[in-house]
């Protein structure tokens, strides 16, 4: 489950510029941010208040495109 402020753990293949979007089941965008890529395991944090249900969590480098489901009860 997820709060209002949550983090997500990645580990990108290369530093670099990136984005994180969230949609929520029905594919809409919720949130759209840019990030900055470590080239290692990192926690990114988010704050945002979220409704309760699916969420789909898109992270995307300049070599790689990651995808995490976030449920919030």
């Amino acid at each position: 489950p997820a709060g209002d402020n949550w983090n997500i753990r990645v580990t990108s293949p290369s530093a670099g510029n990136g984005t994180l979007s969230i949609f929520d089941i029905e594919g809409r965008l919720v949130l759209e941010r840019s990030v900055q890529f470590t080239g290692n395991t990192q926690v990114i944090e988010v704050h945002k208040h979220l409704r309760s249900g699916t969420y789909l969590v898109e992270l995307r480098g300049n070599d790689f495109t990651a995808h995490k489901t976030l449920i919030r009860r």
